[in-house]
């Protein structure tokens, strides 16, 4: 699902045009959640947003192909929130496969 098309229809901002309080809240959040998960994450990543389509073609492909989409769609996620890569770029998602 893309949430860049599905946020606007459904009155939601982009992360920049949100309130302050907002914005407020979206950071406890990821708080939250990165001690929930007890990961590293970066909270403000310097790809971020980013054009995530390549990743989620991939991860979908991978899973028309018979593979796990779990493995693929983690490292894509690690590259962008915990090693601050790109992962609109192709050499960064590559990478994530070949992990």
């Amino acid at each position: 699902m893309n949430l860049g098309v599905i946020f606007p229809q459904s009155g939601g901002l982009p992360l920049g045009k949100r309130s302050p309080q907002r914005r407020d809240y979206r950071m406890m959040e990821l708080k939250r959640w990165k001690t929930h998960l007890n990961k590293e994450i970066t909270l403000e990543p310097a790809h971020f947003p980013t054009n995530d389509k390549p990743g989620a073609l991939m991860a979908i492909a991978a899973g028309l192909a018979g593979h796990d989409m779990g493995p693929i769609s983690l490292a894509i996620m690690t590259k962008c929130w915990t090693e601050e890569k790109n992962i609109a770029e192709d050499a960064v998602l590559v990478e994530a496969a070949n992990q």
